[in-house]
């Protein structure tokens, strides 16, 4: 809890010293993204990931696929890691060609992964 009078990061009204949430929206005084964003909005937002959560529901949603779609799954998650290869050359080369390439083929690897496994309502339970 702030010891002065702080501006609520969320609605923008002034609030006293020693007060944890905004007295006109509820925001926190120390407040994530997710906090402003779902004070604004009155939307509850999902928790991020770690990246070792996001790997295991990766491997759940593939585990998930029929046997005849694996194959295009582990292929698009080969071109993932080609995409980062070519943004880390990026990084180190300044290259901005290189990064874009690779953006662009991470992106092309997710778009068609979400395609692969289908409609969202269906991994809803993972």
């Amino acid at each position: 809890m702030p010891d002065y009078a702080w501006l609520c990061h969320s609605c923008h009204a002034t609030n006293p010293a020693g007060s944890e949430v905004c007295g006109a929206c509820g925001c926190p005084a120390v407040a994530s993204v997710a906090d402003i964003e779902e004070a604004k909005t009155g939307v509850k937002q999902p928790p991020r990931l770690s990246r070792k959560q996001w790997q295991t529901q990766r491997r759940t949603e593939i585990t998930a696929l029929p046997f005849w779609k694996k194959p295009a799954a582990y292929t698009l998650q080969v071109m993932r890691v080609l995409g980062a290869v070519f943004v880390l050359s990026a990084i180190f080369n300044f290259s901005l060609y290189a990064g874009l390439i690779g953006f662009g083929i991470i992106l092309v690897a997710e778009v068609l992964f979400s395609l692969l496994k289908g409609p969202p309502y269906l991994w809803e339970g993972s």
